[in-house]
């Protein structure tokens, strides 16, 4: 069988972290509970968004213009979706 590629294996940590958010969050008496909760749900969107970019070859937007659809590069995906 062949080896999975490196984005299958960011989903079950982005699955663990949101997983972990949320336990974190509903702990009874655990101060900074949400800075926790933040933190890690921040963890688990960004592995998740992570392993869609690797899984769709470096680009998770895609931009149309005219009569063409364009990938969008891995630099200018990140800079869109950040800034």
């Amino acid at each position: 069988m062949a080896p999975r590629p490196t984005w299958w294996h960011m989903l079950p940590a982005s699955k663990a972290e949101a997983r972990l958010a949320v336990d974190l969050y509903n702990r009874s008496g655990n101060e900074r509970q949400l800075e926790a909760f933040i933190v890690h749900m921040n963890l688990a969107w960004t592995k998740l968004l992570q392993a869609r970019v690797d899984a769709t070859g470096g680009s998770s937007l895609k931009e149309t213009r005219g009569a063409g659809e364009r990938s969008i590069p891995r630099a200018a995906t990140f800079s869109r979706l950040f800034v």
